[in-house]
């Protein structure tokens, strides 16, 4: 879920003061150095070397098939461009309707894809 963003520091002038790196380290060793991370860093790197191997560019470049144009279709012809309502379960429940509008829509142009309804599909 989303959260605020939050940054955690880690580093002190006390802690460089007596490093033997200090000097490749810190411009400044009397200032030190301090190091700012996020929480999500972690995912972010592991995400990162995800995308740079074969298979990786592969898997994104299927997501403007399948995904992103469905969210072309939500904004432009569906006029979605902002939420109605405000608090997120009405915000779920609003994300949830124009999901059902979109899928339905894809089922009335393409009623093979209905498999799961036994092809009867009006």
């Amino acid at each position: 879920m989303w959260q605020p963003r939050r940054m955690r520091q880690y580093g002190h002038p006390d802690a460089c003061a007596g490093c033997p790196h200090a000097a490749a380290c810190c411009n400044d060793v009397s200032k030190g150095r301090v190091v700012s991370r996020e929480p999500y860093e972690e995912r972010r790197k592991r995400l990162r070397g995800r995308m740079a191997t074969e298979e990786g560019r592969n898997i994104y470049k299927r997501r403007k098939q399948t995904v992103e144009p469905r969210f072309g279709h939500i904004k432009r012809h569906m006029g979605v461009r902002r939420f109605l309502r405000r608090g997120m379960d009405k915000v779920k429940t609003e994300w949830s309707l124009i999901c059902t509008a979109v899928n339905v829509g894809i089922l009335r142009l393409n009623p093979l894809s209905a498999s799961w309804l036994g092809g009867a599909w009006p």
